[in-house]
């Protein structure tokens, strides 16, 4: 049980460095971000497969929220839960410093 909450604090802490970096480097919106998300998500860290880059799209696009954020959601949701889900906002809506 322990082992189990540190790998998913250890996801969760790379979640969240992974999209604090995304939100103030990318400018456009949030469709603007996509291809960074995929580089990071997809061939950096193999989280999700090619193929569910277009099933985060259109689940971010459709549901109410930013694209970026709701991407985010999709993400943290498949990777670690609902935990992973609520933490979405807090790095895209950090400033840096």
């Amino acid at each position: 049980m322990e082992v189990r909450k540190k790998k998913e604090f250890k996801v969760l802490l790379q979640l969240f460095t992974i999209f604090f970096k995304l939100g103030p480097s990318t400018f456009g919106g949030g469709y603007a971000m996509i291809a960074a998300i995929e580089r990071e998500i997809v061939n950096k860290k193999a989280w999700l497969k090619p193929g569910e880059i277009g099933d985060m799209v259109s689940v971010a696009g459709s549901a109410p929220g930013g694209v970026a954020v709701n991407s985010a959601a999709f993400v943290g949701y498949k990777l670690a839960g609902v935990l992973g889900a609520s933490l979405r906002y807090s790095p895209l809506r950090c400033r840096p410093f």
